[in-house]
């Protein structure tokens, strides 16, 4: 895979004649700031440089671990999401060693324990098991350190442990009166009702336009309340799911992603129809139109149990720090110097446009 054209299909680069990517010199004249030439950069976080064939060659690693091909819909704000994770990951380490911690002794420290390692495993081990992908022993000691400074900054910016006497700038104990609202305000999903649907998913393209594809869809609908065989409608509209007769895997209720379905599974039993409901797969829209084709509801377990009790702090100080650290990220790349090349920007509409669709 190569990026670049995947960047020239979004109308992200400029021909050879056109304007170039540009970044901010330290040179003015009569106090604005001139530009320089950035050849081959994708971003600038601090003093960092991340360069475009590094991020064709992140992009390419996670498009593979995702089994998504360069003409994908999503492959486009794929790479942007790993072009953000890229400049956090050079922004994070960074901060970690300005937490106020002897960064000498921990660069020694993360030093030894590398060579320990090589020590105890050997020369042809160690080479074999960390070096293997052409990354030099030089940039395995870099990428640990990184590591392991990024660890300290995310400690410390969530309320962790003391880091070598520093107080925690964060509380996080989970209080018995918090412990009690969570499991009041999560109640349903502890235990939750387990659904499976039969749908018929039309394409709106099939009938020429969404006016027309909901004129058909409720015909399709009034024809299943009148009692219709309802595989013989899939088998008949359905563009998805016929080799199944449209049924679909049992699901948790809190699951189900498709926005209005998940408020009609709850109410619902079986042989139920769901209203008409839009849907974007792959970039093209559908109608979907769904009957309960079976339903085990479930009690949810009381909160004496000292097991969800435990289960109930550890999945919300999971999701707190998730937030918090999210936080903190934000405001890390806010007082950060951050630049990214405007030949990328179409990646970022593109994520943005992805985001705004679901």
């Amino acid at each position: 895979m190569n990026l670049l054209p995947l960047l020239a299909l979004l109308g992200a680069f400029q021909t050879q004649t056109g304007a170039p990517a540009q970044g901010p010199s330290s040179q003015t004249d009569g106090g604005e700031p001139k530009w320089t030439l950035v050849a081959g950069v994708a971003a600038q976080a601090d003093g960092k440089i991340l360069t475009l064939r590094e991020l064709e060659t992140r992009v390419e690693r996670e498009a593979t671990a995702q089994a998504m091909s360069p003409d994908d819909p999503n492959y486009a704000p794929l790479a942007w999401q790993v072009l953000e994770r890229a400049v956090t990951s050079e922004l994070e380490p960074q901060a970690g060693r300005e937490i106020g911690l002897d960064a000498a002794s921990i660069e020694h420290f993360v030093r030894s324990n590398i060579n320990q390692e090589r020590r105890q495993i050997g020369a042809a081990g160690f080479a074999e098991e960390f070096l293997s992908d052409g990354v030099s022993f030089h940039e395995l000691e870099r990428n640990e350190q990184d590591s392991t400074f990024t660890q300290l900054w995310q400690s410390y910016r969530l309320g962790g442990e003391a880091l070598a006497g520093m107080r925690p700038i964060r509380d996080r104990f989970i209080r018995p009166g918090e412990v009690r609202a969570i499991y009041s305000s999560n109640e349903s999903m502890l235990n939750p009702d387990i659904i499976q649907f039969q749908s018929v998913v039309a394409p709106v393209a099939a009938f020429g336009d969404e006016a027309a594809a909901r004129a058909a869809m409720e015909d399709v609908r009034r024809r299943a309340l009148a009692g219709e065989d309802f595989s013989r409608l899939v088998d008949e509209f359905s563009a998805v799911g016929r080799e199944d007769q449209g049924i679909s895997e049992k699901v948790a209720i809190p699951e189900l992603a498709i926005p209005g379905l998940q408020d009609f599974a709850r109410t619902a039993v079986v042989g139920d129809l769901s209203p008409l409901l839009p849907l974007q797969l792959n970039g093209q829209a559908f109608l979907m139109l769904s009957r309960v084709h079976a339903k085990t509801e479930n009690e949810a377990p009381e909160f004496v149990d000292r097991n969800i009790q435990q289960a109930l702090r550890g999945t919300f100080s999971r999701e707190r720090d998730y937030r918090r650290l999210g936080i903190e990220r934000e405001r890390l790349r806010q007082r950060a110097f951050v630049w990214v090349t405007p030949r990328l920007e179409p990646l970022q509409q593109a994520a943005q446009r992805a985001l705004q669709q679901r």
